[in-house]
């Protein structure tokens, strides 16, 4: 088999079981390779380090990326189409490692497959999302584990604000994950000075509804979302905190008073996949909206963490058993 198709090949299994991303282990000699599915990582099997090394060299000149260079991160994306001619967004990053690098492979699904019921264990949940969205402006705040399906729910939410409430849709990301006609993306690049920060402040110029930024990760990023915020704007984004209320420590943790994130932001969510009944994967979401958000802001009301309302549902038989 040609490495090319031997990529395609690991690609569409990972793609059939459901997985949200395929990790490769360098160890000495060979490499062990995982699937994540349903936020658990699923050893595969082991190829030689020979293979895995043309293996990333053809990924990296798939995705444009500088084969030469092995001690520093890249990112980068491409597509290709599945065995059942469905096309599927794979976003690539390696790191360097002592003596060779470590690949992982996000497979992100195509844009068709945005319907909340599809996606959501709930779907009325990520409906109440949509209508805080649409109807409000301010800073709402995605955040859960890598490969929880954040990216998921925020095209799935945009997509249907742009296309069935025609709002202007402007997306920040690093990189650019799912290509989408109905929005107008554009990719950080730090090597041009093209940060969250500098594409954020041009984005403003160019009369958005909605702005979704890839990730809110330092104060100064955090700031200008803000003023975003505050100038009338939606802004949409994420964060990487343990569940909902640490958004608020995360930002408290960045200089905002209390009243400062009270009068910005209109929503957060803490979401994980999960199986319903059926062995499909679905998303539950956590999620606090604007008129429940001055307690959470004060660490009042509900502080049940989202693992117990997930082992609530599995009590009552609403999902499938661990």
């Amino acid at each position: 088999m040609t490495i090319s198709g031997l990529v395609n090949k690991y690609i569409n299994e990972a793609y059939n079981l459901g997985a949200s991303d395929i990790h490769f282990h360098p160890i000495e000699k060979e490499v062990n390779i995982y699937y994540r599915v349903v936020d658990k990582l699923i050893f595969q099997k082991s190829i030689e380090i020979d293979l895995y090394n043309k293996l990333l060299r053809y990924i990296k000149f798939k995705t444009r990326l500088d084969i030469s260079v092995i001690k520093y991160p890249q990112d980068g994306a491409f597509n290709i189409i599945s065995q059942d001619n469905e096309r599927i967004f794979i976003r690539i990053s390696t790191i360097p490692l002592m003596d060779n690098e470590s690949l992982v492979i996000r497979i992100l699904p195509d844009e068709s497959y945005t319907d909340f019921n599809e996606i959501a264990l709930f779907p009325k949940d990520l409906d109440n999302i949509y209508n805080q969205l649409k109807t409000t402006n301010g800073l709402f705040i995605f955040t859960g584990p890598t490969g929880s399906g954040k990216t998921t729910s925020m095209y799935s939410i945009l997509d249907k604000l742009a296309k069935q409430d025609l709002k202007k849709i402007l997306t920040l990301e690093n990189p650019v994950e799912i290509i989408n006609n109905h929005f107008v993306q554009m990719q950080v690049n730090e090597d041009m000075n093209i940060t969250y920060s500098v594409g954020l402040k041009a984005a403003l110029r160019q009369d958005p509804d909605i702005i979704m930024i890839g990730e809110i990760r330092d104060e100064e990023t955090a700031r200008n979302v803000f003023r975003a915020a505050l100038t009338g704007h939606t802004v949409i984004s994420t964060m990487h905190t343990k569940d909902k209320y640490g958004v608020i420590e995360r930002l408290i943790d960045f200089g905002f008073l209390p009243s400062e994130i009270s009068s910005v932001l209109i929503g957060v969510s803490n979401q994980r996949l999960i199986l319903d009944n059926f062995g499909k994967t679905k998303a539950f979401y956590d999620y606090t909206l604007s008129n429940e958000l001055p307690q959470m802001i004060q660490n009042k009301g509900d502080l049940s963490s989202i693992e117990d309302k997930i082992d609530k549902l599995r009590v009552n038989d609403k999902i499938s058993p661990k």
